[in-house]
């Protein structure tokens, strides 16, 4: 069986910040490969979801970090290859090392974009994950079928739009 695809995936993002840049990837796998992420991957059975974030950053990129803030959860749904994944995302800063692809079968090499400048071809979570940067709160958002929803808190809705 294969999390997000035959039963709902259980995963970890990181925003990595460095003097208001991002740190993004290329992905080169489904879905939405060839558009830009945040490092991320699947929680492994009996993992914390600070340990997975931690132990994903050092897989993917070769760097120790520091968990800064939890962020809030986002989901990917995407019926027509019946995907579902729901990822905790994580504020985060590298405490040792500097970002390398140490997964060049998965993405492209790491590249730091300024927050006002993110390439157009972001993944639609990576998306939705660094507008929670911008609410005052941890929050839950949704991307599926439909347009974007955002579930908590209420007043804050037209913020992540």
């Amino acid at each position: 069986m294969r999390p997000g695809r035959d039963h709902i995936g259980v995963a970890v993002g990181a925003v990595i910040l460095a003097q208001d840049q991002v740190l993004l990837m290329r992905r080169l796998m489904d879905p939405e490969a060839g558009r830009w992420s945040l490092p991320s991957g699947k929680v492994e059975f009996g993992e914390s979801l600070e340990q997975a974030i931690q132990r994903e950053a050092w897989e993917e990129l070769g760097i120790q970090t520091q968990i800064d803030l939890f962020l809030g959860m986002v989901e990917l749904i995407l019926p027509e290859g019946q995907i579902h994944w729901v990822s905790a995302v994580f504020q985060m800063q590298i405490q040792q090392g500097y970002p390398t692809n140490r997964e060049p079968h998965k993405h492209g090499d790491p590249h730091w974009f300024y927050r006002d400048r993110l390439p157009a071809d972001l993944m639609s979570w990576s998306h939705r994950a660094l507008k929670l940067l911008d609410l005052k709160s941890p929050g839950i958002t949704s991307y599926g079928p439909e347009s974007p929803v955002r579930l908590h808190p209420p007043q804050d809705a037209d913020d992540i739009g």
